[in-house]
């Protein structure tokens, strides 16, 4: 649930993080090229947009995705 990054590692950690998570190919997952499904419910969904929105007010950036 979280990492902890040393300064001098920070910008490359949170730059590669990214990028890996921007190639994750997300879909249905009975598709065998779907490397991340859906959430399975929308109370899933809306807890997980809850943890979101808190971090982004506390000083978070949202780096990839973002959207529903």
């Amino acid at each position: 649930k979280r990492f902890i990054v040393h300064t001098e590692v920070y910008d490359v950690f949170t730059q590669r993080f990214t990028e890996a998570m921007r190639a994750l190919r997300v879909g249905d997952p009975m598709d065998d090229t779907t490397e991340v499904g859906p959430l399975s419910s929308e109370r899933g969904r809306s807890d997980l947009a809850e943890l979101v929105d808190d971090a982004v007010e506390r000083g978070a950036a949202v780096l990839c995705g973002g959207g529903r």
